[in-house]
């Protein structure tokens, strides 16, 4: 535990040295936050986060270490570091609530580190590296880099921190405007430097393809350097909530008010979707993503498509065992694809609903999406189809077969070979799928036979279209999902992970969600408790009951 501990205080040091290496500036200003819970709070959620991944054991550890270590700290007060930036170079400073310095630096005598008393409240630690300095504020007891470090200290740190501590466990903030402009373009000159390394070293390519890739990296380039001068702050958090059962990562971005970023996504409250009713509630995998595609950032969209073009030509060329006709085919098919998804690009939005339905022995699947033009998709299916070879495995199509509302159908017939019996038993020997286009939108399902699923569809979108819209939301019912590969395959470690999430009905879900914030967007990665537990569960059986 010693060793750890002091492991952890080397790299604190390392850390401030290293930070004195870059970012020169002409006035102090805060670039960095990092925020830390109350202890008691934060020690809890650990606790509660490694008892959910099924080693309780190591959750005493670790809180009976970290009560050793930290003793002579307030607990209920949050901790944190501020990186300003100071004449030539940064400066790293920590703020920890403090108790009874006292009973801390006996804590930290116990573990072979000794305070040096330099007087004035400030005291030299040295060990296994460069010093470093503590400074006693009373009610906070400051890390610094030297021993000049504490001029002008805040009454209160933690005010910095803002709603912080009360969001996260640990979180961090940075802020982008403070950065000076010299580091940012050094930034972007390296980014350009690389590029063209990268441009030097791609000889074989056509003139037209070099272009194209040279309009892309310039793009690109472009578009990191409007994110660098008009993203605000960018922060990142992690928390446990033990009362409902999950944990989560946040990562977020707001823009400079009145930046052409800022307007987007003020734009993108507006956001409405024709096909969040495929996101179904029950299903296993569920999907809904909505976004309006600026213009600023539709070139560069369809020069990646084009870029995908080059390189399919390229995997094609070297294979040599497939016939050119069908080269030939693939590629023309892939050049309608990417024609109809730029007309998509030109409209200007994106918007897609899916969902994937599991049960013990049986799936489907359905998505649908905006599209620029389906009647020129159904076109360019149709001329792929044409040109297959006649043959056994050749999939059976039946193009506009039938009309269901504003929808013309196709039904795919596709020969498939499944040794595995229970996998047979699902899936048949040949896949069911149906592609229904119409002006602006298709869709696409599999289901066993028939097609009753996507005429459902139609008609439940027909009632649920222009509802107000997140800008993504993914959900994975990992019970489902596991009960499903359990009737095609089951063994000891997937029979575990079963009877732990089992008992957590409603608490199996992983989760990323996209929101709109004032001037900005968070993204949240959530995990159930019961996922955590499943996982956990599954490891400790592979390691014969314990870690």
């Amino acid at each position: 535990m010693h060793r750890k501990f002091k492991s952890i205080i080397s790299a604190l040091a390392a850390l401030m040295l290293l930070a004195g290496l870059y970012l020169p500036t002409a006035r102090a200003q805060q670039v960095a936050t990092v925020s830390i819970a109350p202890l008691d709070r934060l020690l809890g959620d650990v606790k509660y986060l490694l008892g959910a991944a099924n080693v309780p054991e190591l959750g005493g550890m670790a809180l009976m270490m970290a009560k050793q270590a930290t003793n002579g700290l307030d607990t209920t007060r949050p901790a944190g570091v501020s990186v300003m930036l100071e004449g030539q170079m940064p400066s790293v400073l920590v703020f920890l609530p403090l108790k009874d310095r006292a009973t801390f630096f006996s804590a930290l005598a116990s573990m072979a580190i000794e305070p040096d008393d330099l007087g004035n409240g400030v005291y030299e630690v040295i060990f296994n590296g460069p010093p470093i300095y503590l400074k006693d504020g009373g009610n906070w007891l400051f890390v610094g880099q030297t021993e000049d470090s504490f001029g002008d200290l805040p009454s209160d740190p933690s005010a910095a921190l803002g709603t912080l501590p009360q969001r996260y466990d640990i979180a961090v903030s940075l802020d982008l405007q403070a950065l000076p402009s010299d580091l940012k373009e050094m930034l972007l000159a390296q980014m350009r430097a690389g590029f063209e390394r990268g441009m030097e070293e791609q000889r074989g390519q056509s003139d037209e393809e070099r272009a194209a890739a040279r309009r892309i990296g310039e793009q690109s380039i472009a578009q990191i350097e409007r994110l660098l001068s008009e993203t605000e702050k960018f922060i990142l958090g992690w928390a446990a909530e033990p009362s409902n059962q999950r944990t989560f990562l946040d990562t977020g971005a707001m823009f400079i008010p009145g930046s052409e970023l800022a307007n987007q996504v003020e734009a993108s409250k507006s956001l409405t979707s024709d096909f969040a009713g495929l996101a179904s509630s029950d299903a296993a995998i569920r999907l809904q993503a909505s976004s309006f595609i600026p213009e600023t950032d539709r070139e560069l969209a369809k020069g990646n498509l084009q870029n995908a073009i080059s390189q399919i030509k390229s995997a094609l060329d070297q294979n040599s065992n497939m016939p050119e006709e069908a080269k030939d085919l693939i590629l023309e098919f892939a050049k309608g694809m990417i024609r109809v998804t730029e007309k998509t690009i030109d409209d200007g939005k994106m918007d897609v609903g899916a969902s994937v339905h599991l049960g013990e022995s049986s799936m489907t699947a359905i998505m649908g999406s905006s599209i620029g033009d389906g009647s020129e998709l159904a076109n360019e299916l149709k001329k792929f189809v044409a040109g297959l070879p006649q043959a056994a495995e050749v999939p059976t199509v039946k193009f506009d077969y039938a009309k269901h509302g504003d929808y013309s159908l196709h039904q795919m017939t596709v020969p498939v070979k499944i040794a595995d019996p229970k996998a047979k038993e699902i899936f048949g020997d040949s896949l069911n799928i149906v592609v229904a286009t119409a002006d602006k939108s298709f869709l696409i399902s599999y289901e066993p036979s028939g097609d009753s699923q996507i005429r459902s569809a139609i008609d439940r979108l027909g009632s649920n279209r222009g509802g107000k819209a997140t800008p993504f939301h993914l959900a994975i019912e990992v019970g489902q999902i596991l009960k499903f590969a359990q009737s095609i395959d089951s063994h000891p470690a997937l029979d575990v992970a079963i009877n732990a999430i089992v008992k957590y009905a409603g608490k199996d879900r992983v989760e990323l969600t996209g929101s709109i914030i004032e001037r900005g967007a968070v993204y949240r990665l959530s995990i159930d408790e019961g996922v955590l537990k499943a996982i956990g569960s599954a490891a400790k059986a592979g390691n014969g009951g314990g870690f």
